[in-house]
């Protein structure tokens, strides 16, 4: 605002000079042609009427076109500031069309395979996290990017490229308690902030690198090991001749193991001894030795059915409880909040947020407050993690999903 206010300023200092530079020139014509100036003055007091009627019309036309064009200027520049102020110096953003996508979600019978993995992210339940283990978000490969920073270095136009991850989320603030259901992460390298300009409210240098890494690496061991149950499985059902099978499939079998288990509740092994519950049991069991006949049986209908009834909600919150046991826990990371989500979620710096990846609450801890936090940081709350870690919790392994561009010349002019 106080911008605002001196760009007016200093157009009122240049109209009040061309006034005075215009009188002046009145009072000196006066001077060297008296007799023009006086036939030019006499008709003022012979109408007087007339002369006060023209003297307001021309001061209320003088003010209408001064105000429409003050209007049209402060608007323009007030759309800019704030397009500069979200951007910085990100001119171009080569990314699919994110908000597009998810104003269509659940929508669209005829959507893309790319925009249904997306959906089934954001529906929740076990599906999503299954649709993500086995397929993982789409996005641009790293090799494309490398390629791509490759031809653009000599392209005199352009002054910078920085890959990223821009993905929509729910976040939570646990000490207000406040919650925003429409914000989003930014993942970027620790080259951006220095080509970028990424700075926090304070006017100090954005440290990417230097963030703690949270639950991405707990999320990188999970997709190993279930990729290895599932190789392992679909071996397995090959040579017992079930060569369809599904995630949905090695996931009902492994629950329903489980299940047997866990019907011997709190008793060591032991007891399960005991129980004469001997595992190796379960070596060359197929279907129809437990009961199922699959021609008549939808495995798939009863491993989506059986999923369903997971809550992944409090999934989060339950594995730190049984970590806490032995005195572990789910790691905090670090993230920077953009000032838009400090503001709404009533956030402060050392404050523990919840990044929702799917129905599963992450914490992170708020390292800093910054501006300019990528596109979407004048629209809702952004936090800014490493790209690393994006790439874990998202299962993008090698993958971003936007390229940022700077073209040559300042966030105005570039």
């Amino acid at each position: 605002m106080n911008v605002i206010t001196n760009f007016t300023s200093s157009i009122m200092l240049y109209l009040l000079a061309a006034l005075a530079v215009v009188l002046l020139i009145l009072a000196a014509i006066s001077l060297r042609q008296p007799l023009l100036a006086k036939l030019g003055a006499r008709n003022i007091p012979r109408r007087p009427t007339q002369s006060v009627l023209i003297v307001l019309g021309l001061t209320l036309s003088t003010i209408i076109i001064m105000t429409s064009l003050s209007t049209g200027d402060t608007l323009n520049y007030s759309v800019q500031a704030q397009a500069v102020e979200a951007y910085g110096d990100i001119d171009e953003v080569l990314s699919p069309p994110i908000l597009a996508t998810l104003t269509q979600l659940g929508v669209n019978p005829d959507a893309s395979s790319e925009d249904a993995t997306q959906s089934d992210l954001l529906e929740g339940g076990a599906t999503s996290i299954l649709s993500l283990l086995e397929k993982g978000l789409p996005g641009i490969d790293m090799a494309r990017y490398d390629e791509l920073r490759t031809r653009v270095e000599s392209e005199p136009l352009i002054d910078g490229v920085a890959p990223s991850i821009i993905f929509p989320t729910i976040i939570r603030d646990n000490s207000s308690g406040q919650g925003e259901p429409f914000g989003f992460i930014f993942a970027v390298d620790e080259q951006y902030p220095a080509q970028f300009g990424l700075l926090t409210v304070e006017g100090e240098a954005v440290d990417v690198a230097g963030l703690r890494p949270g639950a991405g690496n707990f999320f990188e061991t999970a997709t190993q090991l279930f990729g290895m149950v599932t190789n392992t499985s679909k071996d397995i059902a090959a040579r017992l001749g079930y060569d369809d099978l599904t995630v949905s499939d090695v996931a009902m079998g492994i629950a329903a193991v489980g299940a047997a288990i866990t019907n011997v509740q709190s008793q060591s092994g032991d007891a399960l001894s005991a129980e004469n519950f001997d595992l190796s049991q379960l070596t060359g069991i197929d279907l129809q030795s437990l009961g199922i006949d699959p021609e008549t049986v939808n495995l798939n209908q009863l491993g989506d059915n059986l999923l369903s009834a997971v809550n992944l909600n409090v999934l989060g919150t339950e594995i730190d409880r049984v970590l806490g046991q032995i005195g572990l826990e789910i790691r905090h990371g670090d993230v920077y909040l953009n000032r838009l989500g400090a503001e709404k979620l009533n956030a402060r710096v050392g404050d523990i947020v919840e990044i929702y990846i799917g129905p599963i609450p992450l914490p992170y801890r708020v390292r800093g407050i910054v501006d300019g936090a990528g596109p979407m940081a004048a629209l809702a709350p952004v936090v800014v993690m490493p790209l690393g870690e994006a790439q874990r919790l998202l299962f993008m392994e090698n993958r971003i999903n936007s390229v940022l561009v700077s073209n040559r010349g300042d966030a105005y002019a570039g």
